[in-house]
C-alpha cells in the first residue's frame, strides 16, 4: 500500500484527465500533472476489461503498487500521476510489470 501522503485523492483525478499529459504504451496508460507540493501523488485503477475476476485484478493491482514503489525514490517530485492498466496484464508477471512501468515512466520524463 502507498503511504497515505502519496496518494492521489479521487477528486483530483478528472482534473487530472483534462489538464494533464497523456503517455501511452501497450499495457498502461498514464497521465500526470505537476503539482506544487514537495511530494508525488498517485492513483492506480485495473478496469474489469484487464480481468473479470476480483482476484486476479487485485494480484495485478499489487504488483502495481509495488513498481510503483521501487520507483517513487526516482521520481521528479511534485507530480500526480494516474495509471491505468490495460487488457493481458494477468499473464505477465511481476518483473515485467516493473520493467514495464520503468518504461512508461522514463518515456514521460518523470524519472531523475
Amino acid at each position: 500500500m502507498l503511504a497515505k501522503k502519496n496518494r492521489l485523492p479521487s477528486f483530483l483525478i478528472p482534473i487530472l484527465f483534462k489538464q494533464g499529459k497523456k503517455i501511452n504504451s501497450k499495457f498502461f496508460t498514464l497521465y500526470f500533472l505537476k503539482n506544487n507540493l514537495s511530494l508525488s501523488r498517485w492513483a492506480l485503477t485495473i478496469p474489469n476489461k484487464v480481468e473479470k475476476q476480483a482476484a486476479k485484478r487485485n494480484r495485478i493491482k499489487r504488483w502495481l503498487r509495488e513498481s510503483v514503489k521501487v520507483y517513487l525514490k526516482d521520481i521528479n517530485s511534485s507530480f500526480d500521476v494516474f495509471i491505468l492498466a490495460r487488457p493481458g496484464l494477468i499473464s505477465k508477471g511481476y518483473t515485467f510489470i516493473k520493467t514495464e512501468v520503468g518504461v512508461i515512466l522514463n518515456k514521460a520524463g518523470l524519472l531523475k
